[in-house]
């Protein structure tokens, strides 16, 4: 009797490309790790992103996240408060043991937050989600310039 043998299973991720994402970015494109488990919410803000130039890789867990950041290179990371897996904290010192001069955006449904939020690790950056892609993009994009770093 013959045994199959199981094949790795890597985390399941979802991209705006046709195929897979690769771990480098294009030449010139600004690559953003982007992680929400909200399915819907994380289309629409990777295909605004995609618009503004921006490639994408997306993925709905901690785990994955955790996955791209050992195997990619980004130069941003925005991620939900709350994941069904962790939170977005997890994703953060994940971050900052895999990359120096990261820049991670939080994103979650509390507009009373203010925008830069102090945290033991360090400052980050916080854009209310029900703002839309369009402010979501623009705090991306300040948070890269700025290199609000963790």
């Amino acid at each position: 009797m013959r045994v199959a043998k199981k094949k790795a299973v890597l985390p399941a991720t979802s991209s705006t490309r046709s195929s897979l994402p690769s771990a480098t970015a294009a030449p010139g494109r600004r690559r953003v790790l982007l992680v929400d488990d909200e399915a819907l919410l994380r289309q629409r803000l990777a295909r605004a992103l995609v618009r503004h130039g921006f490639e994408v890789v997306s993925v709905a867990s901690v785990v994955a996240a955790c996955h791209w950041l050992r195997h990619g290179e980004f130069d941003v990371v925005v991620t939900d408060v709350c994941l069904h897996d962790g939170t977005g904290f997890d994703v953060f010192a994940a971050a900052r043991d895999a990359r120096i001069e990261l820049p991670v955006l939080f994103v979650g449904t509390d507009p009373g937050l203010p925008a830069t939020l102090a945290t033991p690790a360090g400052a980050v950056r916080y854009c209310c989600k029900t703002l839309g892609p369009v402010a979501l993009v623009g705090a991306i994009g300040e948070a890269y310039d700025d290199r609000v770093i963790c």
